[in-house]
């Protein structure tokens, strides 16, 4: 499934066949997705910071953005 986002960049998202679950997603030759080891690559940044459940906390050192610019 592809969307276009903020800054009008295509991004394809690809899903699990048998459950639906997000796997990774493309946009310009970047990849993000499932990691088995994230300890030692802890997020920079946090998207759509100002759209966060209000139980759920900022991660602690990661540039809080608004948007994806």
């Amino acid at each position: 499934m592809s969307k276009r986002a903020d800054k009008g960049n295509t991004i394809t998202s690809y899903f699990c066949g048998d459950c639906g679950t997000t796997l990774w997603r493309e946009s310009d030759g970047i990849e993000a997705g499932i990691l088995d080891e994230m300890s030692d690559r802890p997020p920079d940044q946090e998207l759509y910071s100002d759209r966060r459940a209000a139980w759920l906390p900022a991660i602690e050192g990661a540039e809080q953005k608004k948007s994806t610019d």
